[in-house]
């Protein structure tokens, strides 16, 4: 009893003092991961180059070797990645890609360690995504009609400035002086 106590105490000791009780290769483990995938650039339409980047960082508190990063486009298989080298504590490394697509929304899903085989101590963060919309392809057509329309517009407002008709002026009655109660003298005819 008095043993079961001890240790009893013992473990509560170490609790409070925040000494770990794991050996210390345990308890130093790597953590892949996916910090994001940035997009650069504004609008982007079908059939342009998209320009993507995919940030890895080792969170961890050890040094995480070479590992796969997978990029999945509307459920589908894009493109493979390896981290070049070994990741320190802290450490970060980046994809720089591009993707081309059609009309309309995609989603973008970047996994670190895919296939879970690196040792990791946080596999709830080797995943990011992002939602890409791209717009229908930009035409020549379009701006052609664009610069038309501006021409046509720019044509009509120079014509109606210079095609403006003067106003003809009406004489003007002059009304009777305010304040004046008199009646006007009549002309008197002399036969």
């Amino acid at each position: 009893m008095r043993a079961m106590r001890r240790v009893s105490v013992g473990l509560l000791l170490a609790a409070v003092a925040g000494v770990a009780l794991l050996p210390a290769d345990v308890a130093a483990q790597p953590d892949a991961e996916l910090v994001g995938i940035s997009v650069r650039g504004r609008d982007f339409y079908a059939g342009e180059r998209v320009p993507l980047t995919i940030v890895v960082r080792n969170t961890g508190n050890a040094s995480l070797p070479p590992v796969p990063v997978a990029l999945m486009v509307d459920q589908r298989h894009y493109g493979d990645w390896y981290t070049t080298r070994e990741l320190g504590p802290g450490e970060t490394a980046s994809w720089r890609l591009t993707y081309v697509g059609g009309r309309g929304m995609h989603l973008l899903v970047a996994t670190v360690d895919p296939f879970d085989d690196a040792p990791d101590a946080n596999r709830a963060n080797n995943s990011a995504f992002i939602n890409l919309g791209l717009g229908e392809e930009r035409s020549p057509v379009a701006w052609v009609t664009l610069l038309l329309g501006l021409v046509f517009f720019a044509v009509g407002a120079v014509a109606g400035v210079l095609l403006r008709r003067p106003e003809r002026r009406r004489p003007r009655r002059r009304a009777p002086a305010q304040g004046s109660a008199r009646p006007m003298p009549k002309c008197q005819d002399r036969t």
